[in-house]
């Protein structure tokens, strides 16, 4: 199974829970054993943050990237 994630780093109503959205979404990956995570970092000047989330929703949730793939793209 193949799983997009986006990772937009822009103000909302729920950015303030935006670890406990990260955290579900990791267990939901983890009970449907996804084998293929794409990971797209989006909004030129925030790259560096969503690149970072998105390596701690991987990591702190011991998903194994088999292929990670960083997207740029200005918004």
């Amino acid at each position: 199974m193949v799983y997009g994630i986006n990772f937009l780093n822009i103000e909302s109503p729920f950015y303030k829970k935006r670890k406990q959205l990260i955290n579900e979404l990791a267990q939901f990956l983890k009970r449907e054993n996804a084998l293929v995570i794409i990971v797209k970092a989006f909004y030129g000047n925030n790259f560096n943050f969503a690149r970072n989330e998105a390596k701690y929703l991987l990591q702190d949730n011991e998903l194994p990237p088999l292929r990670t793939r960083y997207a740029l793209k200005k918004g």
